[in-house]
């Protein structure tokens, strides 16, 4: 948006030009206020926990005096070598590293977040297989007319099925007959004689994907957590409640990294859910949901599954997690992306949503030969960027942030003349608050290059670009307590039509996510050309989902929702569009 570009560039005037009296970044009268919110954050890697009070002191110096504003603290596995000094995650020793952290950084005037587990996602080992990541697992049998079936009914023994636990047998006849044998079963035992059709019996299972922790650290192996469940949410946070007890005050924000629990589609009381919040049964309805042609009945039963599982996750995890946080005195700061939801509902959930940006991409700087082409900011795409600062735009969340440079280039690679066109990318893209991906700890006996986290970069005393971040730690600073000052005037919204995407067949798969990297689902679609139509002619636009269009009301000719006024809603190209949601735009639209 030509508007923002022509921002960041008074900005970057001035903070570079300085005269001989006054230091870059220096604040002068009426300048915005700075905060620990307007530097750079860092996510810490603890690297088997492996930490002491002697170098985290000097760890979270060396951050304040580059002029770094807070940490995220994120346990993972080990430098190998250091076992002995490795700390289980939640003992009685982490929580005192974890407390003493918080008082030296306090002292420093850092902000302290962190995950709540050990690498990603959610889990650990007290996740108990109940509680554990659930998917949808459907065994078939044929019965030919009159004849009887008789056996016990069980999962085809495959580790991502099992265990599984069956929940309804049902038979469904050629001659269009639909019947419920669950009340038959004597345990998982069926004697059933079929009546003058031939059936197919369905035997519905609550199975398991086996998914582990990822990147785990000591004490943090397990399960991962079943995310559609506010049961296994409420057991998983039981054991913070007494790690956390004395970080009210100092610990800011507790952390939900971005959607990565894969192939979970169910959890154990999803039909029932599915009948409150759809209306219908599910169950006779089961061959449609499970057929993966393109026809109309079987894709709409399909986006009534998705938009359930949507609920469930937006209802079950993201708001009493953000409820239980408030609870501590913390607020939450999420990752939505990757999330099989609306994306926008599900950012809006948290106090913090926050977007990233990974990889990197050639871009040929002009004059130059090809050879000595750099490299800069990856994929930073501005459309899926402002998923995140719209749901903070709409919702009247001040801060926006994103974790930034995660794999621009690796190790000893990156320069930061590389980082800095991709934090304007995210700054124009409605981004105020930037965590940097990211620090290892590292303690002083582990001498040079120091521990390392294999996804780069690494921003510490050891990389050689340290002496200089300071200048790039500075710049972002005064960007970002000037946008933090202001509040988002974008003057029109655009509808994300989700049941577009819901409402496809998707090769038949019933989950159905929307990833920030494989974001094909974005890309093809009419919204994006829309928004990008928008976008390249200088509008400043928000997107808005159809829960928030239910919020919007009219006032003297704006639209007026909890973050502010826009002038216009526009709808991009879409097949299928919510009678409700059709209902509410009439009524705006004769509000004036």
């Amino acid at each position: 948006m030509k508007i923002h570009y022509l921002l960041l560039l008074f900005i970057a005037l001035n903070t570079t030009a300085c005269s001989s009296s006054k230091t870059v970044g220096q604040a002068t009268a009426g300048s915005p206020q700075k905060a620990s919110t307007t530097k750079p954050w860092t996510r810490w890697w603890w690297m088997g926990s492996a930490v002491n009070q002697p170098d985290i002191r000097a760890s979270l110096s060396a951050f304040a005096e580059a002029g770094i504003g807070g940490v995220e603290i994120t346990p993972i596995y080990g430098a190998r070598g250091a076992e002995a000094d490795f700390i289980d995650f939640l003992s009685p020793r982490w929580v005192e590293m974890l407390n003493f952290t918080l008082e030296v950084a306090d002292s420093l005037g850092l902000g302290v977040d962190m995950v709540l587990g050990t690498g990603w996602p959610y889990g650990g080992p007290h996740v108990s297989v109940p509680h554990a990541a659930t998917k949808l697992v459907v065994e078939k049998h044929t019965v030919p007319a009159g004849s009887t079936f008789r056996q016990e009914i069980t999962v085809t023994p495959k580790p991502e099925k099992t265990p599984a636990r069956l929940l309804y047998v049902l038979a469904f006849g050629d001659d269009g007959t639909y019947l419920d044998l669950t009340g038959k079963l004597v345990r998982n035992h069926l004697s059933w004689t079929a009546p003058a059709a031939n059936y197919t019996l369905y035997a519905v299972f609550s199975g398991k994907t086996g998914q582990q922790v990822k990147r785990a650290a000591p004490g943090g192996e397990g399960y991962t957590l079943d995310h559609f469940s506010r049961e296994a949410l409420h057991r998983y946070l039981q054991p913070f409640d007494q790690a956390l007890s004395d970080a009210n005050g100092q610990l800011r924000a507790v952390f939900n990294d971005s959607y990565e629990v894969y192939g979970t589609d169910f959890t154990p009381g999803f039909f029932a859910a599915f009948a409150r919040q759809r209306g219908y049964d599910l169950k006779p309805f089961l061959p449609q949901l499970l057929d993966t042609t393109d026809f109309e009945i079987g894709n709409r039963v399909k986006s009534d599954y998705r938009e359930t599982i949507a609920d469930l996750l937006l209802t079950g995890f993201n708001v009493p997690w953000t409820d239980w946080a408030h609870g501590h005195g913390f607020r939450s700061r999420l990752q939505a992306h990757g999330s099989p939801g609306n994306l926008l509902d599900l950012y809006a959930a948290a106090d913090v949503p926050e977007c990233e940006t990974f990889g990197s991409m050639p871009y040929a700087i002009p004059g130059l030969r090809r050879e000595a082409a750099d490299l800069r900011a990856g994929d930073a795409d501005p459309v899926m960027l402002k998923f995140s600062s719209s749901a903070a735009h709409v919702a009247g969340k001040p801060l926006t942030s994103a974790e930034s440079f995660t794999w621009l280039r690796d190790h000893f690679k990156t320069a930061l003349s590389q980082c800095k066109p991709e934090v304007e990318d995210l700054f124009v893209s409605g981004v105020n608050h930037v965590f940097l991906h990211g620090s290892t700890y590292s303690p002083a006996s582990a001498g040079w290059p120091g521990w390392k986290f294999y996804a780069a970069v690494n921003f510490s005393p050891n990389n050689t670009i340290w002496k200089d971040a300071p200048a790039l730690f500075t710049y972002i600073e005064n960007c970002q307590s000037l946008l933090q000052s202001g509040a988002p005037d974008n003057e029109n919204l655009l509808y994300w039509p989700v049941y577009d995407n819901w409402g496809a067949l998707a090769a038949g798969t019933l989950y159905h996510e929307f990833p920030i990297h494989k974001n094909e689902w974005l890309l093809e679609s009419a919204f994006y050309r829309t928004a990008n139509t928008l976008l390249d002619q200088g509008y400043g636009v928000d997107f808005i989902s159809d829960a928030f269009i239910q919020r919007a009301t009219v006032k003297n000719g704006l639209i007026d929702l909890p973050g502010g006024t826009y002038q216009s809603l526009i709808i991009p190209p879409c097949r299928y569009l919510p009678l409700a949601t059709l209902q509410k735009l009439v009524a705006m639209q004769e509000a004036g």
